[in-house]
C-alpha cells in the first residue's frame, strides 16, 4: 500500500486510470502500466545528457562523435554500479552531488589520458566537458527534486532542530537513506556531535562533526529542541549528557543499531535505557534443556511477571503450559495472545485449594512458577488479611497440591517450584514484606516435611520498571498533568530491574538444579534514588524539573523503608551463574504445620493487624 501511495505521488498510474482500461482494453499491457518511473527517466535522462556532452567534446576535439555512445553507458553504468539510482529523488544528498563530480572527474581525466597517450593534449576542452556534466547532471536532479517537492519552492518553516550525537554508520544511513526525506521534512539537522576525536573535524554528508564538548554550546546556538543517539549509549554516558544539558528544555530520542531496510525507527528514550545495566550473557542452553519438552506451570500469568515469564518459556517450546490467574479479564487477555494447542489458561484463586489440586493433577506440571502474590506495600498495609490470605495461605496450598501430586510420581521423578519472592522479605518491616518472608519459609519447610519429590527454591528481586503498580507509569501520568511529581522522601532508594532482564535471570535460576531447597537472589545493581529517577523522566519528557514540573515530597508511607537489601553484600554465596547468588543463612527450619495451624485459628478470632504483625515476625 506505500508503494502504491508512493507511485501514485512520482505520477504513476492511478486506481481509477487502471479500472478504465481494465474495462475499455483487452488483456495486456496498457499505456498507463508503461509508463516510466521518475527513476527510469532519470537513467535516461542522464544517458541522454550525458551523451551529448560527450558527442560536442568529441566533435571539437576532432574525434568521431559517435565514441559519445559507449562513454555514456560507461558513465551511467558505473553510476548505478554505486547506487546512484537508488538515492531517492525527493531528497538531494550529498552522496549523490559527491558520486556525480567524481565519476565526471574520473571521466574527464581518462579522456586526457587518451589524448595524452597519442601526444595530444585539451585541458581546456576536459574542463568545459566536467563542467557541463557536472552542471547538467544536477539541474536534472533539481528538476525532478521541484517537481516531487513542490513546496521545497517554498523555504519551510517549523522544522525542529536537531542533533545527532554519534557518527558512525547510523548516522551516514540516517542522512542518505532511501527514506530519509520523511525525517528531514520534519526535522532540520543542526549539527552532529561525537567523542571520537578522529571523526571530530570531518563530515557525515553535508554536516561537519564537532566534538561532544560542544554540545551545550551548540544546543544553545541552534535552540536545539531533541537529541537523536546513533551510538550505542550506556546508561553512564547518558545521564553525562543530560547532567550536561541541565536546565534545557530537550528531548531525547534514540535512533536503532539495527535498522529494517535502513528506515531509520527513532523512538523517545526510556528509563530502562538510564538504569539499564550492561547487557548480561549468559548461557541460554541450560535453560532451554531446563524447559524443553516439559509440562510448565505459572501461577500469577497474568501479572506482569507472569505474562512475561509466559512469553519466554513458550519461546523455548514447553510440551504444555498451564497459565493461571484470578483476575478474569488477565486469563482472557492470555487466551488471546497464546493461542498454541499446548498452551491452557485458566481462571484460578490460589486460595481455592480443590480447585488448584484439580489442575495440578490434570495438567501434571513437572516445573511450578509461583508469581501470584499481593506486592503493593501501602496497599497491604491497610489490606493485612487478604496478604496473608493469598501470599500464605495460597501458598501453602499451592505447595501441598504440588505434594500431593508429586507423591503419585514414579520413582526419580519431581516437582520443582520456583518461587518469586521479592527483596523486601529481607529484615521485613512491612506486611506485604512479611508474608513474602514467610511464603520462603513455607517453601522451604513444607518441601522438606513432604514426599520428598517435591523441590523448591525462592527467588528473591526489587522493583521491575513498568509492572503494575510501579513508580514509574506514575509518575509518566504526573508529568502528562504538568506535575507535581510525588516522591515518598529525598533519600529514598530501589533496586530496580527491566521485567524482560528479570525473567530471564528467574530462569536462569530455576535452571540451577544443584540449588533447591534454598533461597537466591539476583544482582540488581545499583540502588536507584526515587528523586533522581523522577527528575530524569521529566528530562526525558523535554521538560525542567522543579522548574516546570515540580517534584513534592509526600513523606513515607505505612510500612516502607528508605532502603532495601537482597543479603548478598553478607551471608551469600555467588552460585554457577553470574548475578544469581544464595543465602546461606536466611534459610531456618519452621514448625511449619504448628504456624499454620495457629495462624487459621487466629484468623476465625479476627485478631488485629499489628497482632498479626508481631505473630508473623516471629517466624519470619
Amino acid at each position: 500500500m506505500w508503494h502504491h501511495r508512493r507511485h501514485i505521488e512520482n505520477g504513476l498510474v492511478t486506481p481509477a486510470m487502471h479500472d478504465v482500461s481494465a474495462r475499455r482494453r483487452p488483456p495486456g499491457p496498457s499505456v498507463s502500466s508503461l509508463r516510466l518511473k521518475p527513476y527510469a527517466l532519470t537513467v535516461a535522462g542522464d544517458f541522454i545528457l550525458l551523451g551529448g556532452t560527450y558527442a560536442a567534446y568529441f566533435f571539437t576535439t576532432g574525434t568521431f562523435w559517435a565514441w559519445a555512445l559507449p562513454a555514456a553507458v560507461a558513465h551511467v553504468g558505473i553510476l548505478a554500479a554505486l547506487r546512484l539510482y537508488r538515492a531517492n529523488l525527493k531528497y538531494l544528498n550529498f552522496f549523490s552531488l559527491r558520486t556525480l563530480f567524481f565519476v565526471a572527474l574520473l571521466f574527464a581525466a581518462a579522456t586526457q589520458a587518451c589524448w595524452f597517450y597519442n601526444g595530444r593534449i585539451y585541458p581546456v576542452h576536459a574542463v568545459i566537458l566536467f563542467s557541463t556534466q557536472n552542471i547538467f547532471t544536477l539541474l536534472h536532479r533539481l528538476f525532478w527534486y521541484f517537481r516531487l517537492n513542490p513546496e521545497a519552492l517554498v523555504k519551510k518553516q517549523g522544522l525542529t532542530p536537531v542533533i545527532i550525537y554519534g557518527a558512525g554508520t547510523v548516522a551516514h544511513h540516517l542522512l542518505e537513506d532511501l527514506s530519509a526525506e520523511d525525517l528531514l521534512g520534519k526535522y532540520q539537522i543542526a549539527a552532529i556531535v561525537d567523542n571520537d576525536p578522529d571523526k571530530v573535524g570531518g563530515h557525515v554528508g553535508p554536516y561537519k562533526i564537532f566534538n561532544g564538548t560542544a554540545l551545550r554550546a551548540l544546543v544553545e546556538k541552534h535552540q536545539a529542541k531533541e537529541i537523536w543517539f546513533t551510538m550505542p549509549a550506556k546508561p553512564d554516558f547518558l545521564k553525562q549528557v543530560m547532567d550536561t544539558l541541565a536546565g534545557l528544555t530537550v528531548a531525547y530520542k534514540v535512533i536503532p543499531r539495527k535498522l529494517h531496510e535502513f528506515a531509520p525507527d527513532i523512538r523517545n528514550l526510556r528509563i530502562e535505557d538510564l538504569i539499564r545495566r550492561p547487557e548480561i550473557r549468559l548461557d541460554e542452553k541450560p535453560v532451554e534443556e531446563t524447559i524443553r519438552d516439559k509440562r510448565i506451570l505459572i501461577t500469577g500469568a497474568a501479572g506482569s511477571i507472569g505474562r512475561e515469564l509466559s512469553r519466554q518459556i513458550a519461546a523455548l517450546q514447553p510440551a504444555r503450559l498451564t497459565l493461571i490467574d484470578q483476575w478474569e479479564h488477565g486469563v482472557y487477555q492470555l487466551e488471546q495472545e497464546f493461542r498454541n494447542e499446548n498452551i491452557f489458561c485458566a481462571v484460578a484463586d490460589i486460595r481455592n485449594e480443590r480447585r488448584l489440586i484439580d489442575i495440578i493433577t490434570t495438567e501434571k506440571p513437572q516445573i511450578i512458577f509461583h508469581a501470584a502474590a499481593y506486592k503493593h506495600v501501602p496497599l497491604m498495609e491497610t489490606n493485612h488479611l487478604q496478604a496473608i490470605d493469598t501470599n500464605i495461605l495460597g501458598t501453602s496450598h499451592l505447595i501441598l497440591a504440588a505434594d500431593k501430586y508429586a507423591a503419585t510420581l514414579p520413582p526419580g521423578e519431581t516437582v520443582r517450584i520456583v518461587n518469586i519472592s521479592t527483596d523486601k522479605a529481607v529484615a521485613p518491616e512491612n506486611i506485604m514484606g512479611i508474608t513474602k518472608r514467610i511464603a520462603e519459609l513455607l517453601m522451604y519447610n513444607l518441601a522438606r516435611l513432604g514426599s520428598g519429590r517435591l523441590k523448591t527454591v525462592s527467588v528473591r528481586f526489587g522493583n521491575v520498571l513498568g509492572s503494575s503498580g510501579s513508580v514509574v507509569p506514575l509518575f509518566w501520568e504526573q508529568i502528562q498533568q504538568g506535575g507535581p511529581l510525588t516522591v515518598t522522601h529525598p533519600d529514598m532508594e530501589r533496586f530496580f530491574m527491566t521485567i524482560p532482564e528479570a525473567v530471564r535471570l528467574v530462569l536462569q535460576a530455576a535452571a540451577l538444579r544443584d540449588e533447591s531447597e534454598g533461597i537466591l537472589a539476583l544482582d540488581m545493581g545499583k540502588p536507584v534514588r526515587i528523586v533522581e529517577l523522577a527528575e530524569r523522566l521529566i528530562l526525558l519528557a523535554g521538560k525542567k524539573p522543579h522548574s516546570e514540573v515540580p517534584i513534592v515530597f509526600t513523606g513515607i508511607r505505612p510500612g516502607e523503608k528508605l532502603k532495601e537489601e537482597l543479603f548478598w553484600e553478607k551471608d551469600s554465596v555467588q552460585t554457577a551463574i553470574p548475578f544469581i547468588f544464595k543465602s546461606t543463612s536466611d534459610v531456618k527450619t519452621v514448625d511449619i504445620g504448628n504456624f499454620l495451624q495457629l495462624l487459621k485459628s487466629a484468623l476465625e478470632e479476627n485478631r488485629s493487624r499489628s497482632w498479626y504483625r508481631e505473630f508473623l515476625l516471629k517466624y519470619a
